[in-house]
Protein backbone atom coordinates (compact mmCIF):
# COMPACT_ATOMS: atom_id res chain seq x y z
CA UNK A 1 0.00 0.00 0.00
CA UNK A 2 1.72 3.54 -1.61
CA UNK A 3 1.01 5.79 1.53
CA UNK A 4 0.30 9.75 0.57
CA UNK A 5 1.32 12.84 2.07
CA UNK A 6 -1.66 14.54 4.62
CA UNK A 7 -1.16 17.23 2.07
CA UNK A 8 -2.77 14.77 -0.55
CA UNK A 9 -6.40 15.60 1.48
CA UNK A 10 -8.06 18.38 -0.42
CA UNK A 11 -10.53 20.48 1.01
CA UNK A 12 -12.54 19.23 -1.80
CA UNK A 13 -12.58 15.75 -1.14
CA UNK A 14 -12.90 16.70 2.53
CA UNK A 15 -16.38 18.53 1.96
CA UNK A 16 -17.64 15.07 0.29
CA UNK A 17 -16.58 13.00 3.19
CA UNK A 18 -19.44 12.05 5.71
CA UNK A 19 -19.11 10.54 9.06
CA UNK A 20 -18.67 6.94 8.05
CA UNK A 21 -17.94 6.82 4.71
CA UNK A 22 -14.55 7.53 4.71
CA UNK A 23 -12.67 4.75 2.53
CA UNK A 24 -10.05 2.14 4.15
CA UNK A 25 -7.13 3.86 2.35
CA UNK A 26 -7.88 6.94 3.21
CA UNK A 27 -8.29 5.72 7.05
CA UNK A 28 -5.00 3.44 7.05
CA UNK A 29 -2.86 6.29 5.65
CA UNK A 30 -4.42 9.17 8.04
CA UNK A 31 -3.24 6.60 11.28
CA UNK A 32 0.17 5.96 9.27
CA UNK A 33 1.13 9.99 9.24
CA UNK A 34 -0.41 10.06 12.93
CA UNK A 35 1.81 7.27 13.90
CA UNK A 36 4.94 8.44 12.00
CA UNK A 37 4.97 11.87 13.72
CA UNK A 38 4.23 10.52 17.06
CA UNK A 39 7.34 8.29 16.81
CA UNK A 40 9.52 11.20 15.98
CA UNK A 41 8.14 13.33 18.98
CA UNK A 42 9.00 10.62 21.35
CA UNK A 43 12.29 10.38 19.65
CA UNK A 44 13.12 13.68 20.43
CA UNK A 45 11.65 14.02 23.74
CA UNK A 46 13.81 15.55 26.60
CA UNK A 47 15.17 13.94 29.19
CA UNK A 48 14.00 15.95 31.61
CA UNK A 49 10.43 14.33 30.37
CA UNK A 50 8.33 12.62 32.94
CA UNK A 51 10.47 14.27 35.65
CA UNK A 52 7.85 16.30 37.46
CA UNK A 53 5.04 14.13 37.69
CA UNK A 54 6.68 13.18 40.94
CA UNK A 55 4.01 11.95 43.49
CA UNK A 56 4.23 14.77 45.67
CA UNK A 57 4.44 17.60 42.83
CA UNK A 58 1.09 15.80 41.84
CA UNK A 59 -0.42 15.65 45.45
CA UNK A 60 0.57 19.10 46.04
CA UNK A 61 -0.82 20.58 43.20
CA UNK A 62 -4.05 18.62 43.83
CA UNK A 63 -4.11 19.90 47.35
CA UNK A 64 -4.00 23.51 45.55
CA UNK A 65 -7.02 23.26 43.39
CA UNK A 66 -9.15 22.08 46.47
CA UNK A 67 -8.28 24.25 48.92
CA UNK A 68 -8.84 27.07 45.76
CA UNK A 69 -12.40 24.83 45.32
CA UNK A 70 -11.25 24.65 42.02
CA UNK A 71 -12.25 21.73 39.39
CA UNK A 72 -9.89 18.67 39.85
CA UNK A 73 -9.62 18.73 35.66
CA UNK A 74 -7.46 22.18 36.92
CA UNK A 75 -5.14 19.98 38.72
CA UNK A 76 -4.75 17.86 35.60
CA UNK A 77 -4.06 20.78 33.25
CA UNK A 78 -1.64 22.23 35.66
CA UNK A 79 0.36 19.03 36.04
CA UNK A 80 0.76 19.57 31.93
CA UNK A 81 1.81 23.16 31.78
CA UNK A 82 3.84 22.80 34.91
CA UNK A 83 6.18 19.83 32.93
CA UNK A 84 5.85 21.24 29.83
CA UNK A 85 7.61 24.89 31.49
CA UNK A 86 10.16 22.87 33.67
CA UNK A 87 11.15 21.38 30.83
CA UNK A 88 11.73 24.15 28.68
CA UNK A 89 13.08 26.05 31.24
CA UNK A 90 15.74 23.90 32.71
CA UNK A 91 17.08 23.11 28.97
CA UNK A 92 17.52 27.29 28.43
CA UNK A 93 19.20 27.02 31.63
CA UNK A 94 21.15 23.96 30.75
CA UNK A 95 22.32 25.39 27.28
CA UNK A 96 23.55 28.81 28.89
CA UNK A 97 26.71 29.16 29.28
CA UNK A 98 27.67 29.98 32.90
CA UNK A 99 29.60 33.46 33.86
CA UNK A 100 33.30 32.87 34.34
CA UNK A 101 33.65 32.58 38.13
CA UNK A 102 30.00 31.82 38.56
CA UNK A 103 30.74 28.19 39.89
CA UNK A 104 32.78 29.38 42.33
CA UNK A 105 35.66 26.82 41.57
CA UNK A 106 33.78 24.63 43.89
CA UNK A 107 32.72 20.58 42.89
CA UNK A 108 29.25 21.55 42.50
CA UNK A 109 28.26 21.52 38.83
CA UNK A 110 26.05 23.77 36.99
CA UNK A 111 23.06 21.29 36.68
CA UNK A 112 23.30 21.37 40.54
CA UNK A 113 23.32 25.73 40.72
CA UNK A 114 20.36 25.43 38.16
CA UNK A 115 18.38 22.68 40.50
CA UNK A 116 19.26 25.00 43.73
CA UNK A 117 18.50 28.37 42.00
CA UNK A 118 15.02 27.16 41.09
CA UNK A 119 14.35 25.29 44.52
CA UNK A 120 13.05 28.35 46.63
CA UNK A 121 10.74 29.54 43.25
CA UNK A 122 9.32 25.82 42.88
CA UNK A 123 6.57 26.49 44.86
CA UNK A 124 5.48 30.10 43.16
CA UNK A 125 5.99 28.14 39.62
CA UNK A 126 3.00 24.95 40.76
CA UNK A 127 0.94 27.96 42.04
CA UNK A 128 1.40 30.21 39.01
CA UNK A 129 0.64 26.45 36.90
CA UNK A 130 -2.19 26.10 38.97
CA UNK A 131 -3.26 29.66 38.25
CA UNK A 132 -3.51 29.53 34.28
CA UNK A 133 -4.74 26.06 34.54
CA UNK A 134 -7.59 27.33 36.22
CA UNK A 135 -8.24 30.22 33.81
CA UNK A 136 -8.12 28.25 30.70
CA UNK A 137 -10.44 26.56 32.22
CA UNK A 138 -12.87 29.31 32.95
CA UNK A 139 -12.05 30.45 28.97
CA UNK A 140 -12.78 27.16 27.66
CA UNK A 141 -16.14 26.83 29.68
CA UNK A 142 -17.57 30.26 28.64
CA UNK A 143 -20.89 29.54 27.93
CA UNK A 144 -22.27 31.95 25.04
CA UNK A 145 -25.52 33.68 25.72
CA UNK A 146 -28.00 33.31 23.06
CA UNK A 147 -28.39 37.08 22.59
CA UNK A 148 -24.94 37.38 21.92
CA UNK A 149 -24.69 34.76 19.10
CA UNK A 150 -28.07 36.81 17.22
CA UNK A 151 -25.17 39.61 16.64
Amino acid sequence: MATRPMSSFSSEHQKNLKFGEATFDVLSDFLTSINNKNKLNLENLSDNCGNFKNRKVVEYIFLLCKDFKLDPMVGYHAVEILESFMIKHIEELLSCPTAQGASGGGDVNSEELIFQSIRPKFSFIILSCVQLASKMSLHCNVGVPAHLVKL
